[in-house]
């Protein structure tokens, strides 16, 4: 596995580099997992993992949108929808055929509501309607549905925004009005609510997009003491305390939003660390068999053992569907040698 800056395919097959993005996930996927797996240090941050998630996903495609329209002056949204099925579909529906098959039909409404993507609306309502192994799909849906509705409103934004420093202004107000949209709606509609809904996770989306728009039109690249300075503030956002009722939940997913803006443009060590950049390549798979393995296994080893099946996921079958199957690249041989040990 390189070291070098994360790269993604564009929207006509162009590498484009995203700095900082395989490491960052890296750590979102970890805060996610051993949360579910009890450990202490970071026990009820799983939703700063989560929101960690939504800010990379919001920069990321973002980024590839304005890319796209700078490039050939339009946005392709049949071919951006081909590639998120492509990307997604093909681990969720072997991960769904599992626990079906597994469980039996008790898991079967929970599995219809995930492959709708549309698992958030039940779990915003009660937080306890969704089968457990599946309790934490409502996040694949926040996403999809961010991503069924973001590139023709970006194709609106790009109307009214001429410049991108306009666009970027434009969206740094959006994010605002998203934030206050959580905080306010947090009181009267429930945790569960903002936890869960798409609406209130559309803070971290747009923030996302914001710094995207942001770094498109001045290149801006954050110093070594901002991204220092967005370590600690991830730091203090993952250990810190917190429960249903304290409105540090409100608190928490702005610390980590502030926290990963500072280091979306960053490129230290610890993001080049090649054991974390591939936690952060495999980080998909890993997140949806985790919880299942923890089930069964418990925290720890059903970490490890997820880990390994995330792993033989990404080389031995999503990566056909995304064009780079490992019979084609010899490099991915070795990249997946220390997964394969772990299973």
């Amino acid at each position: 596995m390189t070291t070098a800056t994360p790269r993604v395919e564009g929207s006509q097959g162009h590498r484009v580099r995203v700095p900082a993005l395989d490491g960052l996930r890296g750590v979102a996927v970890l805060i996610v997992v051993l949360d579910h797996g009890q450990v202490r240090a970071v026990q009820g941050a799983g939703g700063a993992g989560v929101t960690l998630f939504f800010v990379l996903s919001g920069f990321l495609i973002t980024g590839l949108l304005l890319r796209e329209h700078d490039r050939v002056g339009r946005i392709d949204l049949r071919a951006f929808y081909r590639r998120r099925a492509r990307r997604l579909l093909p681990a969720l529906t072997v991960f769904l055929a599992a626990v079906v098959a597994h469980y039996g039909s008790i898991a079967v409404p929970s599995a219809v509501v995930t492959v709708l993507y549309i698992a958030n609306v039940p779990a915003a309502g009660s937080g306890t309607a969704l089968f457990f192994p599946l309790h934490h799909m409502w996040s694949l849906a926040v996403e999809e549905q961010f991503y069924l509705l973001w590139p023709a409103a970006t194709l609106l934004l790009l109307r009214v925004g001429r410049t991108r420093r306009q666009l970027a202004a434009i969206l740094l107000g959006l994010t605002m009005l998203c934030l206050l949209l959580r905080a306010g709606g947090y009181p009267v509609l429930g945790y569960d609510w903002a936890y869960r809904s798409t609406l209130s996770n559309l803070f971290p989306l747009v923030a996302g997009a914001a710094v995207a728009a942001y770094v498109r039109s001045t290149g801006w690249r954050a110093s070594g003491a901002t991204g220092l300075l967005g370590i600690l503030i991830l730091a203090t956002a993952t250990c810190a305390p917190i429960t249903p009722s304290n409105d540090w939940m409100i608190l928490r997913s702005i610390l980590t939003v502030f926290g990963a803006v500072m280091l979306l443009t960053r490129s230290d060590a610890w993001m080049r660390f090649a054991p974390l950049r591939y936690c952060g390549r495999i980080s998909y798979g890993w997140y949806l068999w985790h919880v299942l393995f923890q089930v069964e296994l418990g925290g720890i080893e059903g970490a490890v053992v997820s880990f390994g099946v995330a792993a033989l996921s990404f080389h031995l079958w999503e990566s056909w569907w995304t064009g780079r199957p490992l019979v084609r690249r010899r490099v991915a041989v070795a990249s997946a040698a220390p997964a394969l040990e772990a299973a």
